[in-house]
Protein backbone atom coordinates (compact mmCIF):
# COMPACT_ATOMS: atom_id res chain seq x y z
CA UNK A 1 0.00 0.00 0.00
CA UNK A 2 3.07 2.10 1.05
CA UNK A 3 4.33 1.83 -2.53
CA UNK A 4 1.12 2.29 -4.45
CA UNK A 5 0.78 5.97 -2.62
CA UNK A 6 4.27 6.76 -3.41
CA UNK A 7 3.79 5.93 -7.05
CA UNK A 8 0.49 7.53 -7.29
CA UNK A 9 1.94 11.20 -5.77
CA UNK A 10 5.16 10.70 -8.14
CA UNK A 11 2.57 10.11 -11.12
CA UNK A 12 0.08 13.56 -9.95
CA UNK A 13 3.43 15.40 -9.98
CA UNK A 14 4.07 14.22 -13.23
CA UNK A 15 0.92 14.77 -14.47
CA UNK A 16 1.07 18.39 -13.06
CA UNK A 17 4.30 19.18 -14.30
CA UNK A 18 3.56 17.94 -18.16
CA UNK A 19 -0.24 19.04 -18.75
CA UNK A 20 -0.28 21.22 -21.68
CA UNK A 21 -2.78 22.87 -23.51
CA UNK A 22 -5.78 23.65 -20.40
CA UNK A 23 -5.60 27.05 -18.25
CA UNK A 24 -3.33 28.68 -15.75
CA UNK A 25 -0.75 26.14 -14.19
CA UNK A 26 0.18 27.34 -10.90
CA UNK A 27 2.66 27.35 -8.16
CA UNK A 28 1.34 27.17 -5.00
CA UNK A 29 3.00 27.85 -1.29
CA UNK A 30 1.01 28.00 2.19
CA UNK A 31 1.40 28.50 5.45
CA UNK A 32 -0.60 27.51 8.60
CA UNK A 33 -1.39 25.65 12.06
CA UNK A 34 -1.59 22.22 12.52
CA UNK A 35 -2.31 19.84 15.58
CA UNK A 36 -1.89 16.09 15.99
CA UNK A 37 -2.90 13.25 17.37
CA UNK A 38 -1.94 9.43 17.45
CA UNK A 39 -4.33 6.86 18.72
CA UNK A 40 -3.37 7.51 22.54
CA UNK A 41 -2.76 11.42 23.18
CA UNK A 42 -1.88 14.65 21.75
CA UNK A 43 1.24 15.19 19.58
CA UNK A 44 1.40 18.98 19.93
CA UNK A 45 0.75 22.06 17.48
CA UNK A 46 2.61 23.99 15.57
CA UNK A 47 3.46 25.84 12.63
CA UNK A 48 3.68 24.18 9.03
CA UNK A 49 4.88 25.23 5.70
CA UNK A 50 3.92 23.30 2.17
CA UNK A 51 4.65 23.86 -1.32
CA UNK A 52 3.38 22.52 -4.99
CA UNK A 53 2.26 22.73 -8.16
CA UNK A 54 -1.15 22.68 -9.52
CA UNK A 55 -2.92 22.32 -12.88
CA UNK A 56 -6.91 22.85 -14.03
CA UNK A 57 -8.43 19.69 -16.40
CA UNK A 58 -11.31 21.72 -16.75
CA UNK A 59 -13.18 24.29 -15.66
CA UNK A 60 -14.25 22.84 -12.21
CA UNK A 61 -11.21 20.13 -11.22
CA UNK A 62 -8.02 20.38 -10.67
CA UNK A 63 -4.98 18.14 -9.88
CA UNK A 64 -2.46 19.43 -7.20
CA UNK A 65 0.18 17.77 -5.70
CA UNK A 66 2.60 19.25 -2.54
CA UNK A 67 4.78 18.73 -0.03
CA UNK A 68 4.45 20.06 3.60
CA UNK A 69 6.45 20.34 6.74
CA UNK A 70 5.31 20.98 10.45
CA UNK A 71 6.69 21.36 13.83
CA UNK A 72 4.76 19.95 16.44
CA UNK A 73 5.25 20.90 20.06
CA UNK A 74 3.20 19.57 23.40
CA UNK A 75 4.11 20.80 26.72
CA UNK A 76 2.22 19.07 29.57
CA UNK A 77 4.13 19.00 32.58
CA UNK A 78 4.33 14.91 33.09
CA UNK A 79 4.86 14.34 29.46
CA UNK A 80 6.53 16.70 26.51
CA UNK A 81 6.21 15.63 22.56
CA UNK A 82 8.65 17.26 19.53
CA UNK A 83 7.25 15.84 16.63
CA UNK A 84 8.31 16.80 12.51
CA UNK A 85 5.61 15.49 10.39
CA UNK A 86 6.22 15.15 6.75
CA UNK A 87 3.70 14.90 4.24
CA UNK A 88 3.64 14.47 0.29
CA UNK A 89 -0.63 14.32 -1.29
CA UNK A 90 -1.84 14.17 -4.46
CA UNK A 91 -5.28 16.01 -4.37
CA UNK A 92 -8.27 16.72 -6.69
CA UNK A 93 -9.97 19.72 -5.93
CA UNK A 94 -13.14 20.16 -7.35
CA UNK A 95 -14.15 24.02 -7.52
CA UNK A 96 -18.11 25.23 -7.38
CA UNK A 97 -17.81 28.41 -9.09
CA UNK A 98 -16.11 28.93 -12.44
CA UNK A 99 -12.55 30.23 -13.45
CA UNK A 100 -14.22 33.19 -13.80
CA UNK A 101 -15.27 34.12 -10.68
CA UNK A 102 -13.19 36.35 -7.67
CA UNK A 103 -13.89 33.91 -5.23
CA UNK A 104 -14.53 29.88 -5.89
CA UNK A 105 -15.41 27.64 -2.79
CA UNK A 106 -13.37 24.03 -3.72
CA UNK A 107 -13.34 20.36 -1.66
CA UNK A 108 -10.65 18.68 -1.85
CA UNK A 109 -9.59 15.17 -1.32
CA UNK A 110 -6.25 13.23 -2.05
CA UNK A 111 -4.09 10.47 -0.90
CA UNK A 112 -0.81 10.91 0.87
CA UNK A 113 2.25 9.53 2.91
CA UNK A 114 2.93 10.65 5.93
CA UNK A 115 6.42 10.60 7.92
CA UNK A 116 6.87 11.18 11.35
CA UNK A 117 9.65 11.61 13.47
CA UNK A 118 9.58 12.78 16.91
CA UNK A 119 10.68 11.88 20.51
CA UNK A 120 8.48 12.15 23.99
CA UNK A 121 10.04 13.17 27.33
CA UNK A 122 8.61 11.77 30.01
CA UNK A 123 8.89 13.57 33.62
CA UNK A 124 8.71 12.27 37.33
CA UNK A 125 8.03 13.78 40.48
CA UNK A 126 9.96 13.12 43.19
CA UNK A 127 9.53 14.25 47.17
CA UNK A 128 12.28 16.32 47.72
CA UNK A 129 13.28 18.68 50.99
CA UNK A 130 10.63 18.81 53.98
CA UNK A 131 8.35 16.61 51.18
CA UNK A 132 8.38 19.25 48.50
CA UNK A 133 8.05 17.88 45.57
CA UNK A 134 10.87 18.38 43.10
CA UNK A 135 11.39 17.26 39.45
CA UNK A 136 13.28 13.67 39.16
CA UNK A 137 15.01 12.23 36.05
CA UNK A 138 13.40 12.19 32.92
CA UNK A 139 13.49 9.67 30.18
CA UNK A 140 13.24 10.21 26.12
CA UNK A 141 11.66 7.73 23.55
CA UNK A 142 12.26 8.50 20.27
CA UNK A 143 9.41 7.47 17.45
CA UNK A 144 9.65 7.11 13.20
CA UNK A 145 6.51 6.40 11.33
CA UNK A 146 5.93 5.82 8.10
CA UNK A 147 2.37 5.34 6.34
CA UNK A 148 0.24 5.94 3.56
CA UNK A 149 -2.76 8.40 4.31
CA UNK A 150 -5.94 10.13 3.18
CA UNK A 151 -6.97 13.70 3.22
CA UNK A 152 -10.08 15.52 2.84
CA UNK A 153 -9.86 19.54 2.76
CA UNK A 154 -12.27 22.92 2.04
CA UNK A 155 -11.94 26.14 1.04
CA UNK A 156 -12.19 29.04 -1.13
CA UNK A 157 -9.97 30.68 -3.94
CA UNK A 158 -9.74 34.10 -4.05
CA UNK A 159 -8.74 36.18 -6.85
CA UNK A 160 -6.32 39.49 -6.21
CA UNK A 161 -5.74 39.97 -9.73
CA UNK A 162 -5.11 38.04 -12.86
CA UNK A 163 -2.37 35.49 -12.03
CA UNK A 164 -2.67 36.03 -8.00
CA UNK A 165 -5.34 34.06 -5.47
CA UNK A 166 -5.06 33.21 -1.81
CA UNK A 167 -6.61 29.98 -0.55
CA UNK A 168 -8.30 30.42 3.15
CA UNK A 169 -8.85 26.74 3.93
CA UNK A 170 -9.36 23.50 6.48
CA UNK A 171 -7.86 20.21 6.03
CA UNK A 172 -7.83 16.41 7.75
CA UNK A 173 -5.20 13.67 7.20
CA UNK A 174 -5.44 10.62 8.92
CA UNK A 175 -3.19 7.55 8.28
CA UNK A 176 -5.12 4.26 7.06
CA UNK A 177 -3.54 1.73 8.77
CA UNK A 178 -4.46 1.16 12.66
CA UNK A 179 -1.09 -1.51 12.58
CA UNK A 180 1.83 -0.30 15.57
CA UNK A 181 4.88 -1.54 13.76
CA UNK A 182 7.42 -3.61 15.97
CA UNK A 183 9.20 -1.18 18.11
CA UNK A 184 6.87 1.93 17.47
CA UNK A 185 6.70 4.31 20.33
CA UNK A 186 3.22 6.19 18.65
CA UNK A 187 -0.19 3.95 18.21
CA UNK A 188 -1.37 4.39 14.83
CA UNK A 189 -3.34 5.94 13.63
CA UNK A 190 -2.03 9.35 13.50
CA UNK A 191 -4.44 12.87 12.92
CA UNK A 192 -3.50 15.72 11.72
CA UNK A 193 -6.08 18.96 11.52
CA UNK A 194 -4.29 21.73 9.14
CA UNK A 195 -5.88 25.71 8.90
CA UNK A 196 -3.70 27.75 6.70
CA UNK A 197 -3.73 30.26 3.82
CA UNK A 198 -2.27 28.91 0.52
CA UNK A 199 -1.29 31.49 -2.57
CA UNK A 200 -1.77 30.64 -5.95
CA UNK A 201 0.88 32.37 -8.94
CA UNK A 202 -0.36 31.54 -12.29
CA UNK A 203 2.73 30.73 -14.46
CA UNK A 204 1.11 31.00 -17.86
CA UNK A 205 -2.50 32.00 -19.12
Amino acid sequence: MRNVTAGLIVGAMVLVGTATGVEAQTVTAGAGWTTGWDDETNLGKGVLVSGGIAQPLGRHLAVEGEVSWARQLRDSGYLAAVGTPLIGTARLAYLFQGPESGARAFASAGLGLVHSTGHFINRTILPGPGGFPVEGPSTQREWSLTQPAFELGAGVAIKSGDRLSFRPEVRWTSTTSSNRPSGSTLEPPLWMIRTGVTVEWRLRR
